[in-house]
C-alpha cells in the first residue's frame, strides 16, 4: 500500500468522516485503518494489473459487505 498514490490523503478523509460519526475518537481511528487495510487485503486478491490495486482499494469502501469486513478483519488485544 506503500506505492499506491493518493492513498494517504484518502485514509485521511475517511479518518476524518469516522470521526465525525463515531463519539470516541481512538475508536474511530481504529475503524477507519482497518476498513482501508481490509479493503488493501481485498484489492489483492482480486487481481494484478497496472494501475488496479489504487484503483479497488480506493473504491472498494464504498462497496464492501459486512461479511467481507468481518471475514477479513483480524483483532488482537495488546495490554
Amino acid at each position: 500500500m506503500t506505492k499506491v498514490i493518493g492513498l494517504g490523503c484518502f485514509s485521511t478523509a475517511v479518518t476524518g468522516d469516522f470521526i465525525a460519526l463515531i463519539d470516541d475518537v481512538y475508536q474511530a481511528i481504529c475503524s477507519a485503518i482497518a476498513l482501508l487495510g481490509i479493503c488493501g487485503e481485498v484489492a489483492e486478491r482480486q487481481g494484478k494489473g497496472q494501475g488496479t490495486p489504487q484503483f479497488k482499494i480506493l473504491g472498494k469502501p464504498y462497496h464492501i459487505t459486512e461479511q467481507e469486513f468481518t471475514g477479513t478483519l483480524k483483532l488482537s488485544e495488546n495490554e
